[in-house]
């Protein structure tokens, strides 16, 4: 019980796997109880923790660690984006175009602190980067910032705001991004869907999305008209408030063990689009 109580849940599942006994074992509500505590444990009191526990879950703390969200900090969350653009004709191809894919990637830490960055590189590449701060802090093309909730008591809405970037002439402009987290199978927090994603100069007010921008995430086709490039705006860079229409498809999170096998290290070549569930 020691043991397991000291692995992390991922683990814990796949030890549950091996035999009835482990099966059992790994149902045992301390080992739950700890996964949960260390969980929530930065954002909240540990009190808060257990009166959630109490009165939403009856106690039940394995319960509460598959049907509570939670932001997932042991990997990194990856979109991949793609877009088509004009080539040069030649003899072989009178319209030439090529398919150009991108990523986003996200990883966030328990004391509220992310770091993002949009690469071409695949997640084999910035695993190593994003696993290390180090390198990270070395990264002129990586980001960092804080996490917090949109409204209290409501866990899958997030704001996320970058530290500044300053220029020689004392301006500087402010990455805002909004986000809403969800799963596709219980204790999996393992999607993230791009609400808005805006760069503001100066002091000029933040444009907080409206509650019809949460509720479009429903709709069934918006993953595929983002991924198609359907209903992408004009980026003017010469407003104060620019808000970007391109790059928003779904983010998936990858765990650290699979950066290596994750599908979305597939070139253009063998997957053209991707479409999140």
């Amino acid at each position: 019980l020691e043991i397991f109580k000291r692995l992390a849940p991922r683990a814990v599942s796949r030890a549950a796997c091996c035999c009835r006994q482990w099966r059992y074992l790994a149902m045992h509500e301390d080992i739950w109880e700890k996964a949960c505590l260390n969980a929530w444990d930065v954002r909240e009191e540990r009190e808060t923790t257990q009166r959630i526990a109490r009165d939403r879950f009856h106690s039940v703390w394995r319960r509460m660690f598959f049907g509570r969200l939670r932001l997932r900090t042991e990997g990194v969350y990856v979109s991949r984006n793609t877009y088509i653009k004009p080539g040069e004709a030649d003899y072989a191809n009178a319209k030439a175009c090529h398919l150009v894919c991108y990523y986003r990637y996200f990883r966030f830490f328990p004391n509220g602190e992310f770091m993002t960055k949009t690469s071409p590189q695949k997640v084999i590449n910035v695993a190593k980067t994003f696993k290390s701060r180090y390198l990270a802090a070395k990264d002129n093309t990586m980001y960092h910032g804080g996490y917090r909730l949109v409204a209290e008591g409501d866990e899958s809405r997030l704001h996320l705001e970058c530290v500044p970037t300053n220029y020689p002439d004392y301006t500087y402009t402010t990455l805002h991004m909004w986000l809403r987290l969800r799963s596709t199978h219980p204790g999996g927090s393992n999607r993230l869907d791009f609400v808005k994603l805006v760069s503001v100069d100066n002091e000029e007010t933040v444009p907080h999305p409206g509650e019809d921008k949460w509720v479009e995430l429903d709709d069934p086709e918006l993953a595929y008209r983002r991924s198609c490039g359907i209903n992408v705006k004009n980026y003017n860079g010469t407003l104060p408030v620019r808000e970007m229409s391109r790059g928003l498809n779904t983010l998936v999170f990858v765990p650290w063990e699979d950066v290596n096998d994750h599908v979305l290290n597939l070139d253009a070549a063998q997957m053209d689009f991707f479409v999140t569930g």
